[in-house]
């Protein structure tokens, strides 16, 4: 019966570690865990971000050779050049005519 007093001890001693060592698990576990939420967050950040439409840098207007956001009416154009087609889009030829070169408009 003396050997399982001294073995019922040392499983106390032991049970005490562990609540030591069970505490310190469970900072080091939910640290991992809150790790783990800010890696999550921040790949569904780049996943969201991925979405997002990119300009185009760089383009220059075939027009007025201003900054240019992307092709409208099968040239690069800027956004003024763009609303100008859009409104004339629908004109007779003979109504719109080039004033430069005596109406030989490259365009």
């Amino acid at each position: 019966m003396s050997q399982n007093n001294v073995h019922h001890r040392k499983r106390v001693v032991r049970r005490q570690y562990n609540l030591t060592d069970d505490k310190q698990h469970i900072q080091d576990e939910s640290l991992t865990i809150f790790d783990k939420q800010q890696q999550q967050e921040q790949q569904e950040q780049q996943h969201r971000a991925s979405f997002f439409r990119k300009k185009p840098g760089g383009l220059i207007c075939t027009i007025c050779e201003g900054p240019a956001h992307g092709y409208n009416f099968d040239a690069v154009t800027c956004e003024s050049c763009k609303a100008f087609f859009r409104r004339n889009a629908l004109k007779f030829d003979e109504k719109v005519k080039c004033r430069i070169n005596d109406g030989n408009c490259i365009i």
